[in-house]
Formats: C-alpha cells, sequence, structure tokens
C-alpha cells in the first residue's frame, strides 16, 4: 500500500513539474519576441485565427493580419524593459503567460491564451492593454 502511495505521489510531483515546464516554454517563447523585438515571430505561434485586442482595436482575425497589426504597433514602441508575471498550465490544457511591456513614455499589461488547435499549442488570444501611469507629485 505504502508503495502505490509513493507512486501515485512521484506520479503527482511529475506531472506537475511537466506543466510548470510547459508553461515556462512558452513563457520563455514570448520573452524571446519582445527582448528580440522580433514581432514577425508571432505569426509562428499564432492560431488560424486570433483574438487580437490592442488599445483602439479588438478583433478576431487571422494570423498574418494579427502579425501585421503587432508589427505596425510596436513599430514606434521601443522597448525598456519586458517582464514575464505569471505563467501556468490550466487543467484542461490551455496556457496562460502575462507580461509587463515597458517603452519610455508607456507600460501595458500582455496577457497570452494558448491552446491546442489541431494537435498543436497555438497563441489564440492576445491582449494588450496601455497602463494608466500615475503621477507623484
Amino acid at each position: 500500500m505504502k508503495k502505490v502511495g509513493l507512486v501515485i505521489l512521484a506520479l503527482c510531483v511529475f506531472c506537475r513539474c511537466f506543466a510548470q515546464n510547459n508553461s515556462e516554454e512558452w513563457a520563455d517563447r514570448i520573452l524571446k519576441i519582445f527582448i528580440e523585438e522580433d514581432y514577425s515571430a508571432f505569426g509562428k505561434i499564432f492560431a488560424a485565427n486570433v483574438h487580437l485586442s490592442l488599445p483602439a482595436y479588438h478583433k478576431q482575425c487571422s494570423a498574418p493580419q494579427a502579425t501585421r497589426i503587432l508589427k505596425d504597433f510596436f513599430a514606434d514602441k521601443k522597448m525598456v524593459s519586458f517582464e514575464i508575471l505569471h505563467q501556468k498550465e490550466t487543467p484542461s490544457g490551455a496556457i496562460i503567460v502575462t507580461a509587463l511591456f515597458e517603452t519610455l513614455d508607456s507600460k501595458y499589461d500582455i496577457f497570452c491564451l494558448f491552446k491546442n488547435e489541431e494537435n498543436k499549442m497555438c497563441l489564440t488570444k492576445l491582449t494588450i492593454k496601455k497602463k494608466i501611469l500615475e503621477r507623484i507629485e
């Protein structure tokens, strides 16, 4: 009976470690895109149709269209810092990554949702919201 308990415990630990590594892999991909400022790389991880939400743009669009929109959005934004805030795999297998993107004059919250589509993990939803900066006087 103890052996069965130990096997179950080992499997739970293994599964938890695997889930963490899977979410870390996707967080690393997002980090790499922003660090290298290679926003066209989003096209490689987008699903065929992506729900894209940016300041002044909220729409379901194709992967190539979403890639062009992102490249245009980031064209005049020089990154000062980028930080992964949270990464998690849900019980359904979806992966959530949240991050903070900072430019010289703005900060943006980033939310990424990855789901399995046609046996491949894809970025199905990308939300970028501009943070309202508080001034301290």
